[in-house]
């Protein structure tokens, strides 16, 4: 029992901060469900269901860069990917906060946010919407700019 309650009260508490990162109208409570949707209509339909529902709260996950004998791997957390996708991939601010987490030059940083680009397209999700932080491993001189493996963190 005591294991349970330690569960539900990281579950809560998660809850509680996806509850104020998304816009409140996205967020419909009905009893003891809440529902966050990715628009009010969506969260009203899901609440509006006969079966209590939940969406599962992501991962964060962690901003880093390994390099291997066969190339990189970079991770970016879930909150850096959609502070990329906020300000635009491409651009300036994108690769500052990508270089500022993971200490590199701007030029290499913005080469870095090419391949998170990419990868976003793959994968088909924007990145202001990531369900958590994005791995991906690339090699230098491969085919799709290097990018070979991409997983969720």
């Amino acid at each position: 029992m005591t294991e349970l309650d330690k569960l539900i009260s990281q579950s809560n508490v998660s809850l509680k901060q996806t509850i104020l990162e998304v816009p409140k109208a996205n967020v419909v409570q009905d009893g003891n469900s809440v529902v966050i949707g990715d628009s009010p209509k969506t969260a009203e339909e899901i609440a509006s269901d006969s079966q209590a529902t939940l969406i599962t709260i992501y991962h964060e996950g962690k901003t880093y860069l390994h390099t291997y004998w066969w190339g990189t791997r970079l991770g970016v957390s879930r909150t850096l990917a959609r502070k990329i996708g906020q300000k635009g991939v491409h651009s300036a601010e994108a690769a500052g906060a990508l270089a500022g987490v993971l200490g590199l030059k701007l030029p290499q940083a913005a080469v870095y946010c090419s391949f998170i680009s990419g990868v976003s397209y793959l994968i088909g999700t924007a990145l202001t919407k990531t369900p958590g932080g994005i791995v991906f491993n690339f090699t230098a001189g491969m085919p799709s700019g290097g990018v070979w493996g991409f997983e969720w963190q």
